[in-house]
């Protein structure tokens, strides 16, 4: 279970069990720059990333943050996570395909 959070005051750990993402994008100039750390619910530092790129906006740079940050999780193997980021929009965006992704394999009987 992935719960998308929007940042908007100091970090808190996570509930007990969980896992926190906590991702930034962020661009100057056309480069961009996308980081994350994964904590535990003792606000362990477990791991992060970095990556930096060219040609893109913050809104690309977020979304690559959440992207790492998800790789994170799939990676370790993380069954209850909360991925946290301060951009709105891409948490939203994110939310939406989810949900559009659901809808588009379910089956309506009436």
């Amino acid at each position: 279970m992935v719960v998308l959070s929007f940042r908007d005051k100091l970090w808190e750990p996570p509930f007990l069990g969980f896992y926190k993402v906590n991702v930034d994008g962020s661009c100057c100039g056309g480069s961009l720059a996308s980081e994350g750390v994964l904590r535990d619910s003792d606000g362990r530092w477990v791991t992060g990333f970095m990556a930096v790129a060219n040609d893109a906006n913050v809104f690309v740079a977020e979304l690559l943050a959440i992207k790492g940050g998800l790789e994170l999780v799939q990676r370790y193997e993380i069954s209850f996570v909360i991925l946290e980021s301060g951009f709105m929009d891409a948490l939203m965006m994110v939310f939406l395909e989810k949900v559009m992704l659901v809808m588009s394999c379910a089956k309506f009987t009436f």
